[in-house]
């Protein structure tokens, strides 16, 4: 759930919250969600897509806080290792590839 709300809230200076009541973004986020499942999925991890849909809805709902520069850097620490597990299985992953590729963009940048 972090690895699909937290990267897109940090490119975009928002909250959690806020991403999600925005329809691109929250689109973002499930498809980011959809393949951090897959990858749990294939490494042995039994999650479901519609119960991690769930609990993302309702913890961006209870998040206000705005994320800045220090929630960029923590999108490395979050989505490496998910792709590097998402490399081991080969399980496709572009979504949250482009949002660790963006995140160091904007993260060279500040």
């Amino acid at each position: 759930m972090d690895a699909a709300l937290g990267p897109a809230a940090a490119l975009c200076r928002a909250s959690r919250g806020d991403v999600l009541e925005d329809e691109a973004l929250r689109a973002v986020a499930l498809r980011a969600l959809h393949e951090a499942v897959a990858v749990a999925n294939k490494c042995g991890e039994r999650l479901g897509y519609r119960q991690m849909t769930r609990e993302m809805l309702a913890a961006g709902r209870r998040s206000g806080t705005r994320r800045g520069a220090a929630q960029v850097s923590r999108t490395e620490k979050t989505l490496a290792p998910l792709l590097a597990a998402a490399r081991k299985t080969r399980t496709p992953t572009p979504i949250l590839s482009r949002l660790l590729r963006l995140s160091r963009r904007l993260e060279a940048v500040l």
